[in-house]
């Protein structure tokens, strides 16, 4: 059964307050980062990640990995959205999300955003997500070589995100993974000044070391956001209770739209929907 060991860290940085939320634990691994520029980002980030690990805790191997992640991240685009449109102190409120699942059998990636995640695997980083974001538009059509991307102006804007619109579109993919692997989740602090190279060497430390250099790293680079990562090993072991660890914007339970309209039908089994009250 595939799980994971997994640590996180965030650090404010620069930012006089974090909006970046992350959550570390044995199933799920998620992060986002509160859409810079918009009101209460710190709001959404938290409330996505509350939804999604809700979901994972509480779901366990019930539903397959894949339409859980579809299920949360879109039940949390309706949440944000919403809230975003009643409230005149939260108008375009929005987040992105990054999220590696495990239902024991399959993983799947959920991803929307410019937030991250990488597979260290055997020596090389493989970076699994695509930014949805402006750069990433210049750099596919060729208006902006890569050597140019970091000093582009409008790097961080990016294209989608939950809470952007009232329907969102995901990206969910399944992962192939093995006993050993490395991943990496994190903020655009991190990657906007660390290169690949900084990244992999980090992930060859213990788990704890690793997210402790990438976080440092970014920092004596002179990283201009909330920094934050999520660093795991994938193992193979009888399935443990699912359990995880919340950082960053998400561990205030002040900044949540409204935990208690997260409801998962007890004792209805697979195809349970995830439903407001």
């Amino acid at each position: 059964m595939l799980q994971f060991r997994s640590v996180v860290r965030t650090d404010v940085g620069v930012r006089n307050h974090n909006e970046d939320s992350a959550f570390a634990g044995s199933s799920l691994l998620m992060v986002a980062d509160g859409v810079g520029g918009a009101a209460a980002g710190e709001i959404a980030s938290s409330s996505a990640t509350y939804v999604a690990s809700a979901a994972a805790l509480m779901e366990g191997r019930r539903v397959a990995a894949a339409e859980l992640l579809t299920r949360a991240l879109t039940f949390a685009n309706r949440q944000i959205h919403t809230d975003a449109t009643d409230r005149a102190d939260r108008h375009r409120m929005a987040t992105t999300a990054t999220a590696v699942l495990s239902d024991g059998l399959t993983v799947a990636l959920g991803h929307v955003g410019d937030s991250r995640a990488y597979r260290f695997r055997a020596g090389r980083l493989t970076q699994l997500t695509r930014d949805d974001s402006l750069l990433q538009e210049m750099l596919d059509a060729g208006v902006v070589r890569p050597e140019d991307a970091r000093s582009y102006p409008h790097r961080n804007v990016i294209t989608r995100s939950l809470g952007q619109d009232e329907d969102v579109e995901l990206v969910i993919t399944p992962l192939e993974l093995v006993a050993g692997d490395r991943l990496l989740l994190c903020s655009d602090g991190v990657t906007d000044v660390l290169e690949d190279v900084q990244l992999a060497d980090a992930l060859t430390l213990d788990l704890d070391a690793a997210a402790e250099r990438v976080v440092a790293e970014a920092l004596a680079l002179g990283s201009r956001d909330n920094i934050t990562c999520v660093v795991a090993e994938v193992v193979d072991r009888e399935w443990v209770r699912p359990w995880g660890t919340v950082a960053g914007a998400g561990w205030d339970p002040t900044n949540l739209i409204d935990a208690a309209a997260v409801r998962w039908g007890a004792g209805s089994g697979p195809g349970t929907v995830l439903t407001g009250r």
